[in-house]
């Protein structure tokens, strides 16, 4: 939307002035005639309007830089209340959609003030529903709504409406994962599978596959339903082996093989795992407990 200097379109500076009246189009007919004298004070009003209006963008810009010079100092509360200034004192600035959205950035990435982060988001929605900036603050909002139970519904409708945009459809994979994961964070299972099944068989070549498959398997997993974990988990291991997530699929299946007792069978799955596993400490402590496990059941 801005250059470097934050400016964009035609500004209150760019447009063209009112030229001077000089003496020689003052005649008397001119000053006499109905409406003349009231056009002349118009246009000195739009002169000095239009210089107002100049001095005002260009001091917006001066804060608009002082905001980013503040970020990058590691100033983050001076440089949100700079943005938010400019919002406050300068409302016709078009650096106002700009400042509203990285300000609302700093309270909810840097300094941690949801609320505010929040209610700028918000008023950047209300304010700009036609903004270079509404989709990417409607993201950021639902993200932040992903984080409180209590909004998490708030944060599916957010991203059930990003989904129905144009500009938008090459994440509709990963707002489906995200609405899949706000079900699940709400204890909807069944509701977050459905939502999994729609990406798996809509997006066949999306990347978040894994990711999908293995949500699956953990909600099998936490209802208690093991064979159809595992099964989900195995096509993890089938159809993407080199996934990271294959591995910890690998991982839960060794667990519900230990806990229906097939151990030994358990204890190949987890061999199978060095070198692939996150976490090599907490795979040998699980094999050590299995072959301890085993050794005391041939006593």
């Amino acid at each position: 939307m801005f250059d470097e200097t934050g400016r964009t379109g035609l500004t209150p500076c760019d447009a063209p002035q009112p030229e001077p009246r000089g003496h020689r189009h003052t005649t008397r007919a001119a000053f006499t005639k109905p409406g003349v004298a009231g056009m002349g004070l118009a246009l000195a009003l739009a002169a000095v309007l239009a210089l107002g209006a100049c001095q005002s963008y260009h001091e917006s810009i001066t804060l608009y830089e002082k905001a980013k010079r503040l970020w990058d100092e590691g100033q983050y509360d001076d440089a949100a209340r700079t943005y938010l200034t400019i919002v406050e004192i300068y409302p016709g600035s078009p650096l106002i959609e700009d400042a509203l959205f990285w300000a609302a950035n700093l309270y909810h990435q840097f300094l941690k003030e949801p609320d505010l982060a929040e209610r700028y988001y918000q008023q950047l929605l209300v304010q700009f529903p036609d903004g270079p900036r509404y989709l990417e603050a409607m993201e950021r909002l639902a993200a932040l709504y992903e984080t409180k139970k209590e909004s998490r519904y708030q944060a599916i409708l957010l991203y059930r409406k990003l989904m129905l945009s144009e500009e938008r459809k090459r994440a509709r994979d990963d707002y489906l994962l995200r609405i899949a994961e706000s079900y699940v964070a709400l204890g909807r299972l069944e509701q977050a599978r459905f939502e999994l099944r729609r990406l798996i068989q809509e997006f066949p070549k999306s990347t978040l596959l894994p990711a999908a498959y293995y949500l699956v398997g953990f909600t099998y997993y936490w209802e208690g339903r093991k064979p159809l974990a595992v099964i989900a988990f195995n096509q993890i291991q089938k159809d993407f082996p080199k996934d990271q997530l294959a591995a910890q699929g690998r991982f839960f299946v060794a667990e519900i093989l230990e806990e229906e007792g097939v151990m030994r069978r358990a204890l190949e799955v987890y061999e199978s795992l060095r070198g692939r596993y996150q976490n090599d400490g907490i795979l040998d402590k699980r094999i050590q407990a299995l072959r301890a496990r085993m050794a005391r059941s041939v006593r």
